[in-house]
């Protein structure tokens, strides 16, 4: 409130901080815009599912309603994906007029294709290896076991590695499993510094993400937009309604295959590490598609005018 900012985008946030951020700009009546990354109280319920029942309804019912309430009275709301404005007109009672759509995207001059022979892969020994590379998190949209199952498929191919750079309880249950199925092909390394994340997927022949069933349309990995700038082939095991599989299927950057689907996981990247031309022209799509998609000027251009909108006092039509 020193700052006083001419306008404030709240995104991350835990609903609870959301909440404080935004009853203070409707205190000094700065626009609050709301940049959604997904629905964090859909998480909470994933988070307690385990808990006692009244305490599910409790909570979950509480977090719902502050999420809505949130939503509603944003003055505009930022969702990463089309699919999201349906379920937020349907089910939340959020204006379409309200939003404003703009997909995730990664810096192109921070990420570019680079040498899978380079520092970093030098350091860890890996540079002789097929490196099928999962980065970031494994969380409650995530299945941590699918790259044990995959793992297990390559167990009798000593040059291909499965290189898990993540941190959490996910990463540490796949790190479990390796250890005690003895899979020396399944490694697990903590999350690097951002200005080396770089070299880490240069190192990889083929990079790996994941979108549980249970997803739906509600979670998008902001991963798959690195792995474009990469321009390596993405091997992605998701549902065909999520705005990732489509993103992967649209840019010609990798393939899409059915969530919790090992073996065809497998096949997948099995077919990208036999045929190196194959390979090569899928990474090559990739970036070509980040490089059309990700220009930055773009981008700025739209939040920029929806800032001085709000600055100028002409709110986007929202619920009071």
């Amino acid at each position: 409130m020193e700052f006083r900012p001419d306008v404030l985008m709240g995104c991350n946030n835990p609903l609870d901080v959301q909440r404080n951020i935004q009853s203070a700009c409707r205190r000094e009546r700065i626009p609050f815009v709301y940049w959604m990354q997904g629905f964090y109280s859909v998480k909470i319920d994933q988070m307690i599912e385990d808990r006692a029942a009244i305490v599910n309804i409790a909570v979950g019912s509480y977090y719902h309603w502050l999420e809505r309430r949130l939503l509603q009275r944003s003055d505009a709301v930022v969702p990463i994906a089309e699919d999201l404005l349906g379920i937020l007109s349907e089910s939340w009672d959020v204006y379409d007029r309200q939003c404003m759509v703009v997909r995730n995207w990664s810096p192109l001059d921070r990420l570019k294709p680079g040498d899978k022979n380079n520092e970093w892969s030098r350091g860890l020994g890996i540079t002789d290896k097929k490196i099928a590379l999962y980065t970031g998190s494994l969380g409650s949209m995530e299945n941590p076991l699918l790259l044990v199952e995959l793992a297990e498929r390559f167990r009798e191919r000593p040059d291909i590695l499965i290189l898990v750079v993540s941190e959490g309880a996910g990463a540490e249950r796949v790190a479990r499993e390796a250890k005690s199925r003895a899979l020396d092909n399944l490694r697990v390394l903590p999350y690097q510094p951002y200005d080396i994340y770089g070299a880490v997927l240069a190192s990889a022949d083929i990079l790996l993400a994941i979108v549980d069933d249970q997803a739906g349309v509600m979670f998008v990995p902001s991963k798959v937009t690195s792995y474009h700038c990469a321009g390596r082939p993405i091997v992605l095991s998701a549902p065909w309604q999520n705005l990732a599989a489509t993103t992967v299927h649209d840019s010609g950057g990798g393939r899409v295959v059915t969530p919790g689907d090992a073996a065809a996981m497998a096949d997948a990247v099995r077919n990208f590490l036999g045929d190196d031309q194959t390979r090569t022209q899928t990474g090559l799509r990739a970036r070509e598609y980040a490089e059309r998609t990700y220009e930055i000027s773009g981008i700025t251009d739209r939040f920029e005018r929806l800032f001085e909108r709000l600055s100028s006092g002409i709110p986007r039509l929202r619920k009071r």
